[in-house]
């Protein structure tokens, strides 16, 4: 479903819920700012837009994870998510932002380059490679301090901490690559994971119906471009 008319916990329904009557359908959600890179992000060449931020030429390369989710029968207690689900296990990414969304809970100290800068994750909080706290924050001396090498960049602080999933949520992988205008992704994922909350390919000989939404950084449904209904069939 498209829209859901159901009303749930965080008031009158959004574009964006996904729901279904009965059944369930897997579904794969890659974000490259939501553990796109928690394995390794390099720029080859890149020339960054120092406003936006953005790479606008060169080759962008990342090795991560899809957050490997589900789509069931609406719930109220869901939010507005309505009908989506989370895998068991630990998502890739969580907000590095304090509680009052002042200011972020880490910062490197010595980003190497654009791509570094642009991605911090739980191993580099480990290694002591940020400063900042989990609850109190980059303080703003500690900002003051090195904000420049991020300035230096064109890089801002990334909104997202990157981290290895887990359990069943940490199912898929994705390589993606950004060069000069075009993107080129792989993902991969066991064909039999043994868990419940995945649809499972056990039998080869029958087809999956399989389809493909893209979205640029969109939060509403509407804004999702949404591939007719495909399936997935295996080669022998």
């Amino acid at each position: 479903q498209e829209s859901d008319p159901h009303p749930h916990a965080n008031g009158p329904a959004i574009v964006d819920d996904a729901w279904l009557s009965s059944g369930r359908a897997d579904l794969w959600h890659s974000k490259a700012a939501r553990g796109g890179a928690v394995t390794s992000a390099t720029g080859t060449g890149i020339t960054v837009d120092p406003v936006s931020h953005n790479v606008t030429a060169g080759t962008f390369s990342m090795i991560g994870y899809v957050d490997d989710t589900y789509c069931d029968v609406w719930s109220g207690t869901n939010g507005e998510d309505g009908g989506r689900y989370g895998d068991a296990g630990t998502a890739a990414a969580s907000h590095n932002r304090i509680a009052d969304k002042s200011r972020p809970k880490w910062m490197e100290t010595n980003p190497t380059d654009f791509a570094d800068a642009m991605f911090i994750t739980q191993s580099e909080i480990d290694g002591g490679e940020c400063v900042g706290n989990a609850t109190t924050g980059v303080s703003d001396a500690e900002a003051a301090l090195y904000w420049p090498k991020y300035d230096t960049l064109n890089a801002v602080i990334c909104e997202r901490i990157h981290a290895v999933p887990t359990g069943s949520r940490g199912d898929i992988s994705i390589g993606a690559v950004w060069s000069n205008g075009t993107w080129k992704a792989e993902i991969k994922r066991q064909l039999n994971t043994t868990n419940a909350d995945d649809i499972n390919f056990t039998d080869l000989a029958i087809e999956y119906l399989f389809n493909v939404a893209e979205f640029d950084n969109s939060r509403h449904g509407y804004e999702h471009r949404c591939s007719e209904s495909k399936y997935l069939k295996f080669i022998p």
